[in-house]
């Protein structure tokens, strides 16, 4: 989730910063070092998150996807604000316990939107592959379409554009959610930015 993506550039960062035996947090009174967190099985899973995601976000910037506007990217700010913290004053501690600043969150939100355009622009569909998934099976689409819309299934033909657009939508979430196609894609761009997961040696 962008939550725990947030922490773990905090973590991240602060492993950067740190000394060698600084602890990155104490848990009662149990220290956490970077050391630690680089043998954690459940620590892997996330920075291995955090290196797709950075992977994308390159290969974004190489295909020079337009950057999200200052207002779409306050917008999504302050609706993470509000499902995950609820109040401003709530957001700011967690920021400040954590070390991070509002600009650390505002520059994983610009991450997520490009590399949402990124995968956009590889995964959807165009308008005429999906008239032809929409007339392979008609049926199947017209009832589909009603039950999401209310729209009586005799008005919904390919010839409407919201029909094509909305039948689009469907097929590239579909893709999204297709670990084969998003892992093709991610070995793809791994061949021009290679990751070396354990670089100490150890």
């Amino acid at each position: 989730t962008g939550r725990a993506l947030l922490f773990l550039i905090g973590v991240l960062s602060g492993c950067a910063r740190l000394e060698k035996n600084y602890p990155l947090v104490i848990i009662g009174d149990i220290p956490v070092f970077a050391e630690d967190l680089r043998k954690d099985i459940e620590f892997q899973f996330f920075l291995e998150q955090y290196v797709r995601m950075t992977i994308l976000e390159r290969a974004a910037l190489s295909a020079q996807i337009s950057q999200p506007s200052a207002d779409a990217v306050e917008k999504v700010l302050q609706e993470s604000i509000k499902q995950n913290f609820g109040s401003e004053e709530k957001y700011e501690n967690w920021l400040k316990e954590r070390g991070l600043t509002r600009e650390d969150h505002i520059r994983l939100i610009r991450k997520q939107a490009l590399v949402d355009a990124f995968l956009r622009k590889n995964l959807e569909p165009s308008l005429e592959e999906a008239r032809n998934a929409f007339e392979k099976a008609p049926d199947f689409w017209k009832s589909f379409i009603s039950q999401q819309t209310g729209v009586a299934k005799e008005k919904i033909t390919p010839d409407n554009p919201n029909v094509l657009t909305f039948v689009q939508q469907v097929l590239y979430h579909q893709n999204r959610n297709d670990p084969q196609k998003m892992e093709a894609i991610l070995e793809r761009e791994m061949k021009r930015y290679p990751v070396n997961w354990n670089p100490r040696g150890k």
